[in-house]
């Protein structure tokens, strides 16, 4: 699979939690795709996705730990506050 080349957004289009999470972290491509598209939904499961990311995330910092995971999907293994143990070949 190469490179392919940028694409516009939809017109209409139920985005997946890795779209909302990359628009979170401030990625431009994300943000571009989810403005371009005019009628934008997510899912049930989606939302419980982001909820449940939002919750871990709320619960390290308010008890002050690191988070260790090995999802480095969803959560930055070079941000401060993240341990990534270990990872899988």
């Amino acid at each position: 699979m190469g490179s392919q080349a940028p694409r516009a957004g939809p017109r209409a289009g139920l985005f997946d939690s890795n779209i909302l999470i990359d628009y979170m972290l401030g990625r431009p491509a994300a943000a571009e795709t989810i403005r371009d598209c005019g009628d934008r939904s997510i899912s049930v499961v989606t939302t419980i996705e982001l909820l449940a990311d939002a919750i871990i995330l709320a619960t390290v910092r308010v008890h002050r730990l690191p988070l260790v995971t090995r999802n480095t999907r969803d959560f930055p293994a070079s941000g401060s506050g993240f341990i990534v143990p270990y990872t899988l070949a």
